[in-house]
């Protein structure tokens, strides 16, 4: 796991992307992405999120040989009063076929948000045992990356809203949202 406090560094930059008008270009649901590298004709880096990906994970060892990417925004608000419950990210069109879990090989979760809620911290459980846990805050301008095969969550939020980006690097499988033409 690795922890990089100040991730973007620009106070104003981090302002725009807690923004509610950067957050409605984020497509709904799980996007998925080929990379930069992509020789298939649609590799530009043509929106803020795909630029965002890039300052990310640029500096990946082989990150040109992966797949791509799956990323989404995960906005919790304390009225709903849930957590994302313990969980492996997954290929879930795979499991929900088949109850087969395929994961991505690296996961990453930035938190643009000012941290004026209660709760909200990520739990990443040593491997498949509940006995260990490492728990993170959600701080501002904090990316939080390791290994998404790891059992993990979030827990609830009891006051205000959370927000958080979060992107898997597909490097060893090719999930289903990555098989066909990328999802705009």
């Amino acid at each position: 796991m690795k922890v990089c406090d100040n991730f973007v560094g620009r106070k104003s930059v981090v302002s725009q992307m807690n923004s509610d008008e950067l957050w409605d270009t984020l497509p709904k649901g799980t996007t998925w992405w080929n990379g930069w590298w992509d020789d298939l004709g649609t590799a530009s880096i043509d929106t803020f999120w795909k630029q965002f990906i890039h300052s990310i994970w640029k500096d990946y060892p082989d990150v040109e040989k992966a797949h791509g990417f799956e990323f989404w925004g995960n906005t919790l608000h304390s009225f709903k009063s849930k957590d994302l419950g313990i969980h492996k990210d997954k290929d879930e069109s795979l499991f929900e076929r088949t109850g087969e879990i395929i994961t991505p090989d690296f996961g990453a979760v930035y938190y643009p948000s000012p941290m004026d809620y209660d709760g909200g911290y990520l739990e990443i459980y040593n491997e498949d045992s509940f006995d260990k846990v490492e728990r993170l805050a959600p701080v501002q301008d904090r990316l939080v990356m390791f290994d998404p095969s790891y059992y993990h969550r979030v827990t609830p939020i009891y006051n205000g809203v959370r927000r958080a980006f979060v992107v898997n690097l597909w490097a060893s499988n090719l999930p289903e949202i990555g098989r066909g033409n990328e999802v705009q």
